[in-house]
């Protein structure tokens, strides 16, 4: 018979391991806590009722739009208008959505209009729907790119090492139709980044793997679709289109709060070997990018206005 001598620290130590894995308390992320760098830039379109001219509005300019705007905390980066269009670059918060932004400020500018317009009324100066596309400072390939190599992007800047998960879903007609809004056209992309908790190496392929398997089956019931995912041992890219209605702050928590669960239920011994309580930093990097760049944007509204002229 062998008898192998166990020492009081293997004791204490397995001990710990075992009560720590059995007994660990998964702490959700609250929205209150959750502090955000972001750059979130949209275009936007509006036209007249019917195509119909409300001279009024062809002399609306940036200042009368961002006295309108302050009240929501909407800045309005550039705006050009004729009798019949409104077009508009603004910069909103990771708590805004772009549906809920379109209709206040159609909802005040209908107004105005309606008020100073002989024979107009709100409800019939501006038509149902509205154009919408984000941008940013990168464009759709661009972005693209880095989420492949992994470079330094809005000041965020990570440690040296190689993706272990990257994955791309190319859209189909299914997908992209789950994101359309009744009378709205958008195009709504955003790169949001997450950091592990003090930036500890957690990822593996295979937890990587699992949770963008997981954040795909919520995609659906959250409105939004995953383009493309980089994982990296403490920190994850993701490149997103979503629905109009949908709340980038709110759809950042529940992703934050679905790949904890997952890998607290999942891979709990990549967590404990971690030394965390919680999977990531109260923190995230939200990024607007479209087709076009904002300052491409930018210029085209101006020269569109000084067509008009």
């Amino acid at each position: 018979m062998i008898v192998r001598l166990v020492s009081k620290s293997d004791i204490c130590e397995n001990t710990s391991y075992r009560f720590s894995i059995h007994s660990m308390r998964i702490q959700p992320f609250d929205p209150d806590e959750l502090r955000f760098a972001y750059a979130y830039h949209v275009y936007f379109r509006w036209q007249t009722w019917r195509g119909r001219p409300i001279e009024r509005l062809a002399k609306f300019d940036r200042l009368a739009f961002q006295q309108m705007a302050d009240e929501f905390n909407i800045q309005i980066l550039e705006t050009e208008s004729s009798a019949t269009d409104l077009v508009s670059l603004l910069s909103l918060r990771p708590s805004d959505s772009a549906s809920v932004v379109a209709s206040k400020l159609k909802a005040r500018l209908s107004k105005w209009l309606g008020n100073r317009s002989l024979g107009d009324t709100p409800a019939h100066s501006l038509k149902h729907g509205y154009f919408a596309c984000t941008s940013g400072k990168s464009t759709a390939t661009q972005v693209e790119q880095y989420l492949e190599t992994q470079g330094t992007h809005h000041g965020y800047e990570y440690h040296a090492r190689q993706p272990v998960y990257v994955q791309q879903w190319p859209p189909t007609d299914e997908s992209t139709e789950s994101l359309a809004a009744y009378h709205a056209s958008t195009h709504l992309h955003f790169h949001i980044v997450l950091a592990t908790t003090n930036r500890n190496g957690i990822f593996t392929a295979e937890a990587g793997k699992s949770v963008a398997a997981h954040w795909r089956e919520t995609e659906r019931d959250s409105k939004f679709l995953l383009h493309k995912i980089s994982f990296l041992p403490d920190h994850v890219h993701l490149a997103v289109k979503v629905h109009p209605a949908v709340v980038p702050a709110e759809l950042i928590l529940k992703l934050m709060n679905t790949s904890q669960q997952i890998m607290f239920h999942q891979f709990s011994n990549l967590v404990i070997q971690a030394k965390v309580e919680r999977l990531w930093q109260p923190s995230a990097y939200l990024g607007s990018y479209g087709d076009l760049a904002s300052p491409m944007i930018q210029k085209y509204i101006r020269q569109w206005g000084a067509a008009r002229d």
